[in-house]
């Protein structure tokens, strides 16, 4: 039996319509696909930065928040509310942070803000509390709940970063035992 090509064997005069139109376009589908691919991964990583950004500005604004509000009810005097209107400004904007961050917050935030400007803040008859006062305690316990839920809020992001996917994904890859 004498050998034959196959390209000799069928002639070419009318081509298959898939080897004719699609293969052409496939470079350029595959290209388009990757570009989509590239731009999603890049805006969930940008989102997830932005997110991240929050929460470290509103644990350095409950820092400031948690100082603040303990050196106001050490003290009685407060020349002109200074530290009054800083405590709510501070507040204000941790609960627009807080509100973008992550829905789960709302309860600590709202506890914080309770004990923070609650009572007698802003009263014109208030004493200085001594420092084993039961307020300052309450003061600890709401700024920590807060920056509890905030944490956990950090940790998820961290567990949802996709470059965290693709480590998770090779090292449960049957074949991750051999690459080093």
């Amino acid at each position: 039996m004498k050998f034959t090509a196959i390209w000799k064997m069928r002639p070419m005069n009318n081509p298959h319509w898939f080897y004719f139109y699609i293969i052409p376009l496939l470079p350029t589908a595959l290209t388009i696909a990757g570009w989509f691919f590239v731009y999603r991964r890049e805006q969930s990583k940008r989102r997830l930065d932005r997110r991240d950004k929050r929460i470290e500005t509103a644990v350095a604004l409950l820092d400031k928040i948690a100082s603040d509000t303990l050196a106001y009810y050490a003290d009685s005097h407060d020349k002109g509310n200074q530290t009054a209107n800083r405590i709510k400004q501070n507040l204000k904007w941790l609960g627009i942070l807080c509100a973008r961050i992550d829905s789960s917050l709302d309860k600590p935030f709202t506890g914080l803000r309770t004990v923070c400007s609650g009572g007698d803040f802003e009263a014109r008859q208030r004493k200085a509390l001594p420092p084993e006062h039961q307020k300052f305690i309450e003061i600890h316990d709401s700024v920590f709940r807060l920056r509890d839920t905030l944490d956990k809020c950090h940790d998820e992001i961290r567990k949802s970063r996709p470059i965290n996917d693709f480590f998770r994904f090779a090292s449960n890859c049957p074949l991750s035992k051999y690459i080093k």
